[in-house]
């Protein structure tokens, strides 16, 4: 029996769950399953002898007391906001009111026990002895290297200071604890017994003085200011003037420490007492609101998080549909559902906690029992072992009280049963083994009972040997990392884990997508952090550090400060919208990004660029794979995957479900100082919604662009030079340059250089000129893309895949400047105005509407010269062309094989242009360029609906052309090569077919 509560009681100090999932999994539970487990042993012993018990009577008022704080604190959960979460506690803190049951149930059975059964304090002694020497040896691994937790996934990172467990680097040492200051009270606990126990001579000198340099080491090292300061106090007290001469020193050191902790730990621009407390004034004064509001019943247990949504702005009303551990949903004042972070569970301070959980009433009574508890013990033989009791009231001025540790204090409380030990009667139960009052001189840990020591810190040193072996080898081999990982992939709130692309297009359409780790989600609620985007990187981090998976953004409101990164193997999912077609107006995903917004300052040197104008990246864009963002609304900020298109090896990249508005960049060269306002700012024209560069298979898909834009702003007094380059323009109406936030490109694949730059590529590139121009799975399909300058998608690939999507522009458009922002604008100037831009090899265009329009020069009749719909160039990024497949598309606009060199396989069919912006041919195939003629081979344009004219020409001859079966109208014409086979066309005039000449 014996053995069974050194056992337990070592355990209670240090048992931990290395494969939980969170803090309260891994370091709260199994201490409480141990006072859980202390408890049945007591009431079994005590149902024993149940006939013979006899009940002191002031254990009865022990019992009322209990029950009067246990009944205040029932009907505060009840009348609670969120009654299951005083019922059962935050996860880490763990103590609900069920905790205090069971607290309660601990410290009155075993205050009884020992009244009959003090023989079983040496053992419980022991126990916790030996848990603190354990406890003190797991702190010397960490002080050397901080990444060691004791956990499954000890040494994994995610993110820089972070472990996997979610222990910060400047939370270490912890021990067996989530904090290094629970482990200092334990530690300090520790001492304090050892101090008792030389008084009282249970101990030997010897031992104790072993026993106490570990514990006051290790203690130390934990850098716990409320801690050294508690056990310092308590210290004084128990010695008292006695031994002046070992407390003055003890003092010194202990001042030494609390200065060299505050100094070292500075909180910016905070005043001293701030420092000291580490800022915990702003946490009293939430406090102190949320008492006034509910001061006599409380907020339930864990009041203070319970609380905290009601007394943050105690100006709005607030409703909070969801209270977790380390976040909170509230309706905001448009209705719609946000999520805000939980910074803290605890004011820090245990008169505020109290009253908070429990109101007035409750810390009365709580206060009562304490006090009686305390004036017991005092007046027991065990006079002394109170000041584990003083140690931790100090302790708790400035930090809290947790189901990790709390009991030790109630323990110490529980041996004024003992007071009668001497005078006890014959009704202890014969099996059970007697003993003398403890009184005389005797070496603890050398009595009589060795062997449970023996074997419990054999055991305890098998396992801490176990866990350091498996951290180093999980630091050198990767594939038992790896495989260590699939017990904590995904976090603990449930999210989806089906593949979205699979579940939109079939299993077979995309497998590559099945290289993403869909059923490890890592849920944002599930990790704390003072911002969003800390809580983020925390779930992304964790995501990397078992080998990629999904972080999961529940529908609501995310408001982002600054860039977010994404990495190796992380995507980023919200919430699945009811409505799930993107080309519907009312495609509205309920999980939404937002970004900060660029106000504009018309004078002076305007709003600072670094103010707005976010991106969402990747930490390495030429490598990181198995990557995308699906379902997520995002405002004013764009998706740049974005490394070198010659040497990213990157691949499998999704981004699907998408709704973005309000994305640009300011230009670098504006304003040009030299003659420009300082304030002014022009749109980048090379910006894009998603610009992306890989290896392989990336897929663009079910997106909706630009539909919202709303913070265009006008520019009055923009200043450009005239033609002479010499004089200024200046434009008093604002309208005519404003800052606009569509004018760049919708989506871009493959088609960026280094550092972003999009037009330095070799004219009519084969592989070998450009391999970046032909990887391989490029798709982008079913996006709704409204643009007003430059190209809607602008991509390349061999197998480039650009599908059913739907292309929006505005009509009756007009600019007043050239493309960079800083002259007028000349004749035969091009803004790039297009549906779609491609190159590459084997390429299907198939199933696109689009429409698209010119931009009216200042106030001329003259015209941009682009507008082109489906357009292949041999400059700018444009390639040799074999093999492309147009289709089924519909335009108002021509598709334009233009002036390249190099033209083979193609196939224009069943396309619909009803309309034309341009002068050009709305079917244009010319392999003929400024520079020479050239030949074409096998170009088919067959069975087309237009209202306009077709032209296929290629002066330097071909085979297998054929222009066939199309419908045009009465002005349309023919205008073709005579190797060109012309049959089955109507409605078209025809010209006499252009002859084949000699090259040269």
């Amino acid at each position: 029996m014996k053995s069974f509560y050194t056992l337990l009681f070592a355990l209670c100090i240090i048992l931990i769950d290395p494969f939980g999932n969170s803090r309260g999994s891994i370091w709260t539970e199994p201490k409480v399953l141990a006072v859980l487990l202390i408890t049945l042993l007591n009431f079994s012993i005590l149902w024993e002898e149940r006939k013979s018990l006899t009940i002191p009577r002031n254990w009865k008022t022990y019992s009322i007391l209990w029950a009067l704080f246990l009944g205040i604190g029932l009907l505060s959960t009840l009348l609670s906001p969120f009654p299951l979460r005083s019922l059962f506690g935050q996860e880490q803190m763990g103590d609900g009111w069920l905790y205090w049951l069971t607290i309660a149930a601990f410290t009155l059975s075993n205050t009884l026990l020992l009244t009959h059964h003090p023989e079983l304090f040496r053992p419980q002694l022991k126990g916790l002895l030996i848990g603190g020497v354990i406890l003190a040896i797991s702190i010397f691994p960490q002080v050397i290297d901080w990444r060691i937790d004791y956990t499954a996934t000890m040494g994994q990172l995610i993110q820089k200071n972070v472990l996997a467990s979610t222990i910060f680097q400047g939370q270490q040492p912890i021990g067996l604890y989530s904090h290094r200051g629970h482990a200092s009270f334990v530690l300090a606990a520790i001492v304090i017994f050892l101090l008792v126990s030389w008084q009282r001579q249970w101990i030997s000198s010897r031992t104790v003085k072993m026993v106490g340099v570990l514990m006051i080491l290790a203690f130390l090292l934990t850098q716990t200011r409320q801690a050294v300061l508690a056990l310092l106090i308590a210290t004084v007290y128990l010695l008292g003037k006695k031994y002046y001469k070992l407390l003055v020193p003890a003092t010194i050191v202990c001042l030494l420490v609390i200065g060299i902790a505050t100094t070292t730990r500075q909180i910016d621009n905070l005043p001293l007492i701030k420092q000291i407390t580490s800022d915990r004034i702003y946490l009293w004064q939430l406090s102190k609101r949320g008492i006034s509001q509910r001061p006599l019943l409380g907020w339930g247990m864990n009041g203070f998080g319970t609380a905290y949504p009601y007394i943050l702005n105690p100006d709005k009303t607030v409703k909070v549909v969801r209270l977790g551990d380390f976040s909170l949903d509230y309706v905001n004042k448009k209705g719609k559902l946000s999520t805000i972070p939980l910074p803290t569970a605890k004011a820090h301070n245990l008169l505020l906690d109290t009253t908070l959980s429990v109101g007035i009433l409750g810390l009365l009574s709580y206060s009562a029992l304490i006090i009686f508890a305390i004036k017991q013990t005092i007046q027991s033989p065990y006079q002394g072992i109170e000041a584990i009791a003083i140690c931790y009231l100090i302790f708790t001025f400035t930090w809290f009280e947790c189901a990790q540790y709390t009991h030790i204090m109630w323990w110490a409380l529980s041996f004024w049963g003992t007071s009668n030990l001497t005078n006890r009667s014959n009704s202890v139960n014969p099996s059970l083994e007697q003993t003398a009052p403890i009184h005389p001189p005797r070496d603890l840990i050398a009595a009589t009972q060795n062997k449970p020591l023996l074997v419990i810190l054999i055991v305890s040193f098998l396992l801490l040997s176990t866990t350091a072996t498996y951290y180093f080898i999980n630091q050198h081999l990767p594939f038992l990392k790896a495989a260590s990982n699939q017990s904590t992939c995904a976090s603990s709130t449930s999210s989806p884990t089906d593949n979205a692309i699979a579940k939109r297009y079939g299993d077979s359409a995309y497998p590559w997508t099945n290289n993403i780790k869909w059923n490890c989600v890592y849920n944002i609620k599930d990790f704390p952090g003072e911002t969003i985007l800390d809580r983020y990187n925390k779930a992304r981090d964790a995501a990397v550090a078992n080998g990629g998976g999904v972080v999961y953004f529940p529908a609501g409101i995310y408001q982002f400060t600054d860039n977010l990164y994404l990495k190796d193997g992380v995507v980023i999912r919200g919430e699945t919208p009811s409505l799930s077609d993107a080309k519907s107006t009312n495609y509205n995903p309920t999980t939404k990004f937002i970004f900060p917004k660029y106000e504009p300052k018309l004078s002076g040197s305007g709003t600072p660029n670094s103010t707005a104008f976010k991106k969402i990246l990747t930490t390495s864009p030429n490598t990181d794979s198995n990557i995308g963002i699906i379902n997520v609304d995002i405002n004013r900020a764009g998706i740049y995957l974005l490394g070198d298109v010659d040497v990213v090896r990157s691949k499998n990249i999704i981004i699907y479900g998408i709704r973005s508005n309000n994305v640009a960049d300011p230009i670098p060269n504006v304003p040009d100082r030299s003659y420009q306002s300082p304030w002014l700012r022009y749109s980048h024209p090379f910006a894009a919604n998603i610009k992306i560069t890989a290896d392989a298979n990336v897929l663009v898909s079910n997106n909706r662009l630009n539909d919202a834009i709303t913070d265009n702003y006008d520019q009055p007094g923009y200043q450009i030079k005239a033609f002479d380059n010499k004089s200024t323009i200046t434009y008093t109406e604002g309208w005519k340059v404003p800052f606009h936030y569509g004018n760049h490109y919708g989506i871009v694949v493959d088609r960026t250089k280094a550092e972003g730059i999009e037009l330095d590529f070799e004219p009519a590139a084969d592989p070998n000129a450009e391999p970046g121009l032909f990887r391989k799975g490029i798709v982008i399909r079913d996006n709704w893309i409204y643009h007003t300058m430059r190209a809607a998608i602008r991509a390349a690939g061999d197998g480039l895949v650009i599908k059913d999507n739907q292309i929006k522009d505005q009509p009756n458009k007009q600019w007043w400047t050239n493309p960079w922002g800083n002259g007028l604008p000349i004749i035969n100037v091009t803004y790039e105005n297009r549906a779609i831009d491609w190159a590459g090899w084997n390429v299907l265009i198939q199933g696109n509407r689009y429409e698209v329009y010119r931009h009216q020069l200042l106030d001329t009749k003259n015209y941009s010269v682009d507008g082109e719909g489906i357009l292949i160039q041999e400059c700018c990024g444009g390639t040799q062309i074999n093999g492309v497949f147009i289709t089924e598309n519909e335009g108002n606009s021509y598709i334009g094989l233009y002036k390249t060199p190099y033209v083979k396989n193609v196939e224009i069919t069943r396309n619909k242009l009803l309309s034309n912006v341009t002068d050009t041919p709305l079917i244009y195939v010319s392999a003929d360029t400024n520079n020479g003629i050239h030949a074409m081979e096998n170009v088919r344009i067959e069975d087309n609906v237009i209202n306009g004219g077709v032209m296929s020409r290629a002066s330097k001859g071909g085979s297998g052309n054929t222009i066939k079966n199309n419908t045009g109208s009465p002005g349309g014409f023919l205008k073709y090569s005579c190797h060109v086979a012309v049959e089955g066309n109507n409605g078209f005039k025809l010209k006499p077919c252009l002859k084949t000449l000699p090259s040269g």
